[in-house]
């Protein structure tokens, strides 16, 4: 039984030692810390098209907007 736990601990203890802390590509500039409501209000939804984010909130109510005429 002890040596069943003593294997156990060390492959638990391996598997930490084998996460790449580094990625290929780098992280691309985002909009921060922001709430999901928040984020949902930057989300301007098209009838024909695809919906389009911006990133800006004045653009983002601008764009909306212009869709409800």
């Amino acid at each position: 039984m002890k040596r069943i736990l003593i294997g156990a601990t060390a492959l638990m203890i391996s598997a930490c030692s084998m996460y790449q802390s580094e990625f290929d590509s780098p992280a691309c500039k985002g909009i921060g810390c922001k709430s999901v409501s928040d984020v949902m209000e930057l989300i301007v939804e098209r009838k024909e098209k695809q919906d389009l984010f911006v990133p800006d909130e004045d653009d983002a109510r601008i764009l909306k907007e212009r869709q409800r005429r």
